[in-house]
């Protein structure tokens, strides 16, 4: 009996990864006949069309008008992926506000979706906030949350692996609460949270500055100064999921001891830059200061590390490209590093947490599309995206 089983299980994982190639075929390669499709994947002609069979009854696949064979000009059974069978989505929940992003389950980007502006202070009115832009989000693609597959949310502070946050200076009430439980329940799909600066250094890596680079230092200067590694290819977010949580105090940066980056008499890093490129002096002395930090900061972790590529990302994104230059002047200067890494300004900016947690989705939703733990990302397109944006107001919003 225990034969049988193991024997039935192993039956129905092999035919699981045979209606998966040929999804993953259609999906990536376009609409394709029967005997183009057995061509392609290798597998025999009986397989593929009890494959496709599956895959029809299950909504990942369609029959199309038919066409003719390539090879033999004859009339064939043609079969293409339903793009729109379900949706994803990435959520970055920030200090500043909320951006949304609706993909359809072959990768293609239908709708991004930016609120900004102060959040409810109320924890609750804050998550029925992010439900409600995501719900409008998925509106627009031409979907409802009845097909949103999987989510994932980039929030900013120390997420722990059973994705809840530890310790976070920008909502604080959120500290311990199953942030990724009550959105699932909300929208009524699988959820998961993690760190907005992983993230961002994922999406840098799989979609972005540092493509196809096996290992990586991500940089973030924004209301702090924050790290990411992707090393061998793979996110490294240590034994405690604390990797690249700098601490505030220890950095030799304008930094206080709650992590926040600052000076007493400026509102902002962007206006020492910006009255640095004015040609003021004592701007230009802050920025050059600052830059000095930065640089040993970087030449410490690299010297670690060893990195192939460093990537900046600024939320003063209009002056990323004089911060790499100096950057990389600086370290190559002061001699902190014994080889001259590439240093990059991010090439998704404000989109970077955002667009990783798309990523996960996409991660996280083979289980529930395929049956499997993990496949090929599809390749992200950003053709026809429908860009909204709004500022909520505090006195609608629920």
């Amino acid at each position: 009996m225990v034969r049988s089983n193991r024997y039935g299980a192993r039956v129905g994982a092999i035919r699981q990864e045979n209606e998966t190639q040929c999804a993953l075929w259609l999906r990536d390669h376009g609409p394709s006949s029967v005997a183009t499709l057995t061509r392609s994947v290798g597998l025999s002609r009986p397989t593929v069309e009890v494959a496709l069979a599956r895959l029809v009854e299950r909504g990942l696949v369609k029959e199309t008008e038919g066409g003719s064979d390539a090879a033999t000009g004859r009339p064939a059974r043609v079969f293409e992926f339903v793009e729109r069978a379900g949706f994803v989505a990435g959520i970055d929940i920030a200090r500043a506000g909320v951006a949304v992003i609706i993909a359809d389950i072959s990768g293609k980007v239908l709708v991004q979706r930016r609120i900004s502006g102060p959040l409810p202070k109320d924890s609750h009115a804050r998550l029925k906030l992010v439900t409600r832009e995501t719900t409008a989000a998925l509106a627009e693609a031409g979907g409802t949350v009845s097909r949103l597959v999987t989510a994932h949310v980039a929030l900013t502070g120390w997420v722990g692996a059973d994705g809840r946050l530890r310790t976070s200076g920008a909502y604080p009430d959120w500290e311990g609460v199953d942030i990724a439980g009550h959105l699932s329940r909300m929208l009524g799909c699988d959820v998961h949270v993690d760190n907005d600066v992983n993230l961002a250094a994922l999406a840098e890596h799989r979609i972005g500055a540092a493509r196809l680079i096996p290992d990586m230092l991500y940089v973030r200067i924004g209301s702090g100064i924050s790290a990411a590694l992707v090393l061998d290819g793979k996110l490294r977010l240590g034994s405690h999921d604390s990797a690249g949580a700098l601490a505030g105090a220890s950095l030799p940066l304008p930094v206080d001891p709650q992590g926040d980056l600052g000076w007493a008499d400026e509102p902002s890093l962007r206006a020492v830059l910006e009255r640095a490129e004015a040609n003021e002096p004592e701007a230009a002395a802050k920025r050059d200061g600052f830059v000095d930090g930065l640089a040993e900061l970087v030449g410490m972790i690299g010297q670690i590390v060893d990195p192939d590529c460093i990537v900046v990302g600024c939320d003063a994104a209009e002056h990323g490209d004089t911060i790499v230059s100096m950057l990389r002047q600086r370290l190559i200067d002061k001699g902190w590093l014994l080889y001259e890494p590439a240093i990059i300004a991010s090439h998704l900016g404000d989109d970077a947490a955002v667009l990783g947690a798309l990523t996960r989705a996409f991660d996280s939703s083979a289980k529930h599309l395929y049956g499997l733990d993990e496949v090929g990302l599809p390749e992200i397109r950003f053709s026809d995206v429908i860009a909204t944006s709004k500022t909520p107001i505090a006195a609608n919003t629920p």
